[in-house]
C-alpha cells in the first residue's frame, strides 16, 4: 500500500507548510505540523523535510486507548502532544517516562523550482527604509 501523498505549490508570499490529520481509530487524537518554512534562511528553497511526528490529543474526548468508546471531556482540555505518562491503559504508556516513540513520519520533497529566491520581505523598518531608498535614487 502506497503512503498518502499530495503535490502543492508555495510561493515567496506563501511558503509555510502546514497539516492535520486525525489517527483513526482512536479518541481525537491527531498528528501534523503548524508552520513549517519551504524557505531557507538565504532566500532559498528547502529541498527535502523529514519530521518523525508523536500524536497529540485534541482535549475534546476522555479515552485513553485507540479503540475507547466516545467519552467527551467536559469542559474541553488544551490541546498538547500525548505523553508515556498519561494513563497506564494508553498504547503509550512508559512508567519511566520516556519519549513516546513516533507514529509517522512526513517527508516534503521539492519536486519542480521556478526562481531562485523566495522571501524577499524586509526583517525590519531599518531594511523597508533603505529597500525604499535604493528604489528612489533608481528612478
Amino acid at each position: 500500500r502506497a503512503a498518502p501523498s499530495a503535490e502543492f505549490s508555495v510561493d515567496r508570499t506563501r511558503h509555510l507548510m502546514s497539516f492535520l490529520t486525525m489517527l483513526g481509530p482512536s479518541p481525537d487524537w491527531n498528528v501534523g505540523l503548524s508552520s513549517e518554512d519551504l524557505c531557507t534562511r538565504e532566500c532559498g528553497w528547502v529541498q527535502k523535510v523529514v519530521q518523525d511526528l508523536i500524536p497529540w490529543d485534541a482535549g475534546t474526548d476522555s479515552g485513553v486507548t485507540y479503540e475507547s468508546p466516545n467519552k467527551p471531556a467536559t469542559p474541553p482540555e488544551k490541546i498538547r502532544p500525548l505523553t508515556s505518562l498519561d494513563h497506564p491503559q494508553s498504547p503509550f504508556y512508559d512508567p519511566e517516562g520516556g519519549a513516546i516513540t513516533p507514529v509517522a513520519r512526513i517527508v516534503v520533497e521539492r519536486i519542480a523550482r521556478k526562481g531562485e529566491q523566495c522571501n524577499i520581505v524586509p526583517d525590519n523598518v531599518d531594511d523597508i527604509v533603505a529597500d525604499i531608498a535604493r528604489r528612489k535614487k533608481k528612478k
